[in-house]
């Protein structure tokens, strides 16, 4: 799924269609695969909390789900009209660090690859990345 900010839609399009045709790919409707997720960073601060309580806390404040990214940072998963609610408690009640709080799309259905393919998907998205109007480019790749 290709996220576009424009000023000029069918130049945003035309730009994208280019780049698909040059890849020897089409554009096609993909968002029945994706759902838009409020996505929350952070650390634990100054808490000290453990892992498992921090896990509570998330999910006591409306998380779906919570995974650990390394060096203390966290990343929580909830529904994207929970984002400012599920913040603000993580933030005021629980006293954690908020680092970067967004809308995100997920995939509902993930695709393996292999290693080549994973490489090659991984340059196409750089490449769509660098069109000025695109802002994110999602994938379902696992």
């Amino acid at each position: 799924m290709i996220e576009c900010l424009t000023d000029n839609k069918n130049r945003a399009v035309k730009a994208l269609r280019n780049k698909f045709n040059r890849m020897e790919g089409s554009m096609t409707s993909v968002g029945y695969m994706f759902e838009m997720k409020g996505c929350i960073w952070f650390t634990a601060g100054e808490t000290g909390d453990s892992e498992d309580i921090m896990f509570e806390k998330a999910i006591e404040a409306g998380a779906e789900d919570i995974a650990e990214l390394g060096d203390g940072r966290f990343e929580v998963t909830c529904e994207f009209n929970k984002l400012r609610v599920v913040t603000q408690q993580l933030s005021e009640c629980s006293g954690y660090t908020i680092e970067r709080m967004a809308g995100e799309y997920i995939s509902t259905t993930s695709v393996d690859v292999n290693e080549e393919q994973a490489q090659e998907l991984l340059a196409i998205i750089d490449d769509l990345e660098e069109l000025d109007d695109v802002v994110k480019v999602y994938s379902n790749m696992a």
